[in-house]
């Protein structure tokens, strides 16, 4: 039977001000506690169905989040305000119900999880890549940190790696504004981190005859070349049914670092003299030209933002002209 799911909120919250209103802000603090999640799972096709959504979980959220601002610098006609924001989140399924065994789901974009106590909801899990042998074939660990061969299998869980969480849980802003009588400038960084991100976009040789990615030049190609590169050479389709060939996607040679750095938006404005503006027939006249997405940092190997991994986010530019009669 499907139950409502439950959740117990503990917040604690502190506003403060001080130095003449130049330093104040806010902490948080919060706890929450959840019950009968739900989530699909796999059940017996004798109800028609081969999944469907059940009470399964339990699992706790919590973490803390700051709002910081700083009137650095206070004149007649110069300015310079800081508003920073943090938040750090913890989250991690503390228990399961198996009164039902059958494999729970969590689907995301691009992978399926499963519910697994101690680790957060978005925890995902890879293969080990031991790199290539000398005939360019992927190669793996096993449970026992043997190097596993094409030919070979891997059949228990504990060979797997625990990447962490999809999600991140650090995330920030800094948001910078300058001003200069009637002219005005506004920085807005943001930052997340804590989290890890399977790249898809890397050569598998299972399709070797389609459109293949940059990586496939680093491929193997003669003896020693395992030295060199982790790329496998080109296979045939009856190779690459194999067990090994089949993890490769899924391995930790295609995860790394999710933490980015981005300069979100970068604004410019200027608002025109109120006796000009009425001479306009205007109450106020101000423009401002605006940037989004113009820079990010990435951590990871390929420099690749794990948020748009096919496509980069474009930078676009607006003009805004605002009026008020």
């Amino acid at each position: 039977t499907l139950r409502l799911e439950k959740t117990e909120i503990l917040n604690l919250g502190l506003d403060f001000s001080m130095a003449n209103n130049r330093i104040y802000g806010s902490l948080e603090y919060y706890d929450r506690r959840s019950e009968d999640l739900l989530a699909r799972r796999n059940i017996s096709p004798t109800y028609g169905l081969s999944s469907s959504f059940l009470n399964v979980a339990e699992l706790y959220n919590r973490g803390f989040d700051i709002d910081l601002g700083l009137r650095v610098i206070q004149s007649k006609d110069f300015n310079y305000d800081m508003r920073i924001l943090f938040s750090l989140n913890e989250n991690k399924v503390t228990s399961i119900d198996e009164s039902n065994p059958g494999e729970i789901f969590l689907f995301t974009q691009y992978d399926a999880n499963a519910f697994v106590v101690g680790e957060p909801v978005d925890a995902f899990f890879s293969f080990r890549y031991a790199g290539l042998d000398s005939n360019g074939n992927p190669s793996f660990f096993n449970e026992n940190n043997d190097v596993i061969e094409v030919g070979g299998d891997i059949g228990a869980i504990e060979a797997l790696k625990r990447e962490g969480s999809r999600s991140p849980n650090r995330t920030g802003s800094v948001v910078n504004t300058i001003s200069y009588k009637n002219l005005s400038l506004r920085f807005l960084t943001n930052y997340s981190g804590g989290n890890r991100f399977r790249f898809e976009r890397n050569y598998d040789p299972r399709f070797f005859n389609t459109n293949v990615f940059s990586d496939w030049v680093s491929r193997w190609q003669q003896p020693g070349d395992e030295l060199l590169t982790d790329v496998p050479r080109i296979t045939s389709p009856n190779e690459t049914g194999t067990p090994l060939y089949l993890y490769l996607d899924e391995s930790d040679r295609n995860t790394d670092d999710a933490t980015t750095i981005r300069l979100a938006q970068v604004n410019l404005s200027y608002r025109f003299p109120d006796n000009l503006a009425n001479k306009l027939a205007m109450r106020n006249l101000s423009v401002s030209i605006q940037g989004d997405n113009l820079k990010v940092w990435n951590f990871n190997k390929w420099d690749v933002d794990p948020i748009s991994r096919t496509i980069p986010i474009p930078a676009t530019f607006t003009l805004n002209v605002t009026a008020n009669f």
